[in-house]
């Protein structure tokens, strides 16, 4: 192994010196630092060659900050970066870049160095970063014996990378070129002293980043050989290559074909021809330099099939899309010398008919000359293969199909794939399989086993290589009779069905006891099976916001299916309260998604701002979070204050509903009513359940409590009302039932109230106000109102 010599200019850095203390913030945290970027070029490169670098410094860098929501800030030098610039806290990405690695040629290194850092509050954080080389570096070298053995002037070389660019290296050339790491493949061309003149594939490398190759070019003139060193510095290679008369007298290249003859249109059943031989032996006794492949087929160009390749050259990807469509090589792509051999028969097997498909080949040696091209012409017959129902399909009971099949070896060749419970397919194996003569001279009959599935329809296929028929589709014996599902009848959890005979059917309906019915989510093969001896038909369990099918069966014969969907179980928004609330004018207190109604609960008189107070407020006092305080006020103008004698013009209780709030009207106006009730909601709940507790300024007085079901009529399909008594404390959750009538309508609106008082007007004296600012009655507390469903 030769010594390592490091190639560059050393480690360059490039600081943005560290601030001192962070700025003083008198004690407030800002969610925001500062960082300081130390960076570094490391341009050191494994070779072993004093070939010049190109030279680069630290400051020539940009930098890619990439922020914690993935934003991106660049800086297109070193020495633009900003070190005063404060940044949310988090964790951030800072890359130092110089160049391009997609960009191969001379004086095109590339450098890259990436990091993770956090930028911490109120602080400045040092990140430290060295750019290294991301690239590799090729360089040709040619010793005196080679130049003294050919003519003057008259060699170069060649670089072809792994992104399939070919960059030409002058024989003076003394600069390395950069690539981009990972394969790549080097030749050389010359002219001998005696005039013989060819290009050798010297080898394939595989590339490391930051490691620079030389590639040396000897020869051994006692032997007449090409030695060319590879060297990395790490370790050093050598491959000889001939390059003696006897190449250069060597035959022309030839290819020898099997299966086929050169032009001559290979007929065949489309796959059918996987074990037949059909493949070109290829000989280059001086050397194979290229294998030139041009295609003529419409399906393979729809493959990503090139149509003029040099399979000695082919990208990866190039190979990638060759072998996938069926194409085998050999001695081509690896350890290339004087025999290779391209096998088409499982690309043939995959090729469609009702097409031809032309493939010509010509190789080349090292020495430029090529043999006559030869034309591989494929043009596959369709293959028949065809199913058709035979017999009718009962439940339990085997299958029958007729096959056409005009292709060789039936019993061999042709399988058959059946859907299984699961809705996917599997292998399934014929108990018999023999001619059906009664139905023509390429006919089968196929009994298969009897069907995983037993829905209504089971779909059979067959196989032939890469071809396959048709699906047929053999439903069970056609029923006389339905099922089907009302949409009023579908709840979150359960739906009610009903059966009926199909029109003109004179059968009698089947009894619903002596039925099975059958469920499934749709998408989903497995059925869960009900019986219902009272009669009913209800299927329970269901998930809520799910599609399902439904079946009928009765002695062999199943319905088709009736589709439904069950409601959603939504919950109110903030139904717990505990989102925070905003104020609008009059003192309006908003809750996220409720109404307050608080234009009856506003002062009289533009003036009185003092008892300008909402009557419904958010408040600490709750059972979990937040909760809704509903208080009763007096309000109004020409008051008195005369303690337990105290008056008030208006006494309104507050309201807490679902819906937005209406904009409030002139304050001088009087209104009790409803504003807008409710909201868009498309479920039915079995209930409502909540928490609250009372304080009650009269013994008479209570708070009230209302859910309604409302359709796109505007008509109540369930409500429940409760009358709100003195409570304490939160205690156990109150549930309100709801409760809907057969065919009731689908809902399309919820409306949810409560009141401090359903005694209103009420007293408007002491006994039923608290004379102060505001004046409050009753006091009702609300908190995690909960849908059940």
């Amino acid at each position: 192994m030769k010594q390592i010599h490091l190639l560059g200019v050393g480690i360059l850095l490039s600081a943005i010196g560290l601030s001192g203390c962070s700025e003083s913030n008198n004690g407030i945290a800002s969610g925001y630092g500062t960082f300081s970027p130390l960076i570094g070029l490391d341009t050191e490169v494994l070779n072993s060659s004093a070939s010049r670098a190109v030279q680069v410094s630290a400051d020539d860098l940009s930098l890619k900050l990439t922020k914690p929501d993935g934003s991106v800030v660049t800086w297109d030098k070193v020495g633009d970066f900003d070190p005063t610039k404060k940044y949310p806290v988090g964790e951030y990405t800072l890359e130092a870049v110089y160049g391009d690695d997609s960009k191969e040629g001379f004086e095109l290194p590339h450098y890259y160095g990436t990091t993770k850092f956090n930028i911490l509050e109120d602080k400045e954080s040092a990140v430290a970063l060295t750019a290294k080389m991301g690239n590799s570096m090729i360089s040709a070298a040619y010793t005196d014996a080679f130049k003294n053995y050919m003519v003057d002037g008259s060699w170069s070389s060649a670089v072809r990378t792994s992104q399939g660019g070919s960059i030409s290296i002058p024989g003076d050339e003394t600069r390395p070129v950069y690539v981009k790491s990972g394969t790549a493949t080097v030749t050389v061309s010359f002219t001998k002293a005696d005039g013989q003149s060819g290009t050798f594939r010297a080898d394939e490398l595989t590339l490391a980043p930051r490691t620079h190759y030389v590639v040396t070019f000897d020869v051994d003139a006692a032997d007449a050989t090409l030695v060319v060193t590879f060297n990395d510095g790490m370790e050093e290679r050598v491959v000889n290559i001939d390059i003696s008369k006897n190449v250069f007298d060597a035959p022309e290249p030839e290819i020898v074909l099997e299966g086929f003859e050169s032009d001559v249109p290979l007929e065949y059943i489309e796959n059918t021809v996987s074990d037949i031989k059909l493949s070109m032996a290829i000989t280059a006794l001086a050397g194979i330099k290229s294998v030139h492949m041009t295609t003529v087929s419409d399906y393979l160009t729809g493959m990503d099939w090139p149509c003029d390749l040099d399979l000695v050259n082919a990208t990866d990807d190039e190979k990638a899309s060759i072998q996938s469509n069926g194409l085998s090589v050999k001695g081509l792509w690896k350890n290339i010398g004087e025999m290779a051999y391209l096998d088409f028969a499982v690309l043939a097997d995959m090729l469609p008919a009702s097409a031809v498909h032309t493939i010509t080949v010509t190789v080349a040696d090292v020495l430029d000359r090529e043999c006559q091209p030869v034309t591989l012409v494929i043009a596959p017959t369709e293959l028949v293969l065809e199913l058709e129902q035979a017999g009718e399909r009962l439940l339990g009971a085997d299958t029958k199909v007729y096959v056409q099949y005009n292709g060789p070896n039936a019993e061999k060749e042709v399988e058959f794939e059946m859907q299984n419970e699961r809705g996917t397919f599997t292998t399934v194996k014929p108990l018999e399989f023999v001619p059906a003569p009664e139905k023509g001279e390429e006919f089968y009959l196929a009994t298969l086993p009897t069907a995983d599935n037993e829905d209504n329809t089971v779909i059979v296929r067959a196989f032939c290589g890469n071809s396959h028929s048709n699906d047929l589709e053999l439903t069970l014996k056609p029923p006389f009779f339905s099922i089907s599902v009302k949409d009023v009848d579908v709840f979150s959890n359960y739906a009610k069905g009903s059966i009926a005979l199909l029109p003109g059917a004179t059968q009698a309906l089947p009894p619903v006891k002596d039925c099975t019915f059958l469920i499934s989510r749709v998408g989903v093969s497995a059925m869960t099976p009900f019986t219902f001896p009272d009669g009913n038909i209800r299927f329970t369990g269901l998930r809520p916001a799910t599609s399902y099918e439904v079946w009928v069966q009765y002695q062999g014969m199943r319905s088709k299916a009736a589709a439904f969907r069950t409601e959603a179980q939504p919950q109110i928004e903030n139904g717990d309260l505990d989102s925070d609330v905003t104020s609008s004018g009059y003192n309006c207190i908003l809750f996220d998604g409720w109404g307050t109604n608080n234009v009856m609960t506003s002062s009289q008189g533009i003036d009185a701002g003092y008892t300008k107070n909402s009557g419904t407020q958010q408040t600490t006092d709750a059972v979990s979070g937040k909760a809704a305080i509903l208080k009763t006020i007096g309000w109004g103008s020409g008051n008195t204050n005369l303690g337990s004698l105290s008056t008030v013009k208006y006494v309104d209780p507050a309201l807490l509903h679902l819906g937005a709030n209406r904009e409030l009207r002139a304050s001088n106006i009087h209104e009790t009513t409803d504003l807008d009730c409710g909201i868009a909601f498309t479920s039915r709940p079995t209930s409502m359940s909540f928490y609250y507790k009372y304080e009650p300024k009269n013994s008479g007085d209570t708070g009230e409590a209302l859910i309604r079901v409302i359709d796109a009529n505007g008509n109540t399909i369930a409500e429940a009302k409760m009358d709100l008594g003195k409570r304490d404390a939160y205690g156990d959750s109150i549930t309100l039932p709801l409760t809907y009538p057969n065919n009731a309508a689908k809902a399309a609106k919820l409306y949810v109230r409560f009141l401090s008082s359903n005694k209103t007007p009420g007293g408007k004296d002491g006994n039923w106000i608290n004379y102060g600012n505001p004046h409050t009655g009753s006091v009702l507390y609300i908190d995690e109102i909960t849908l059940n469903y």
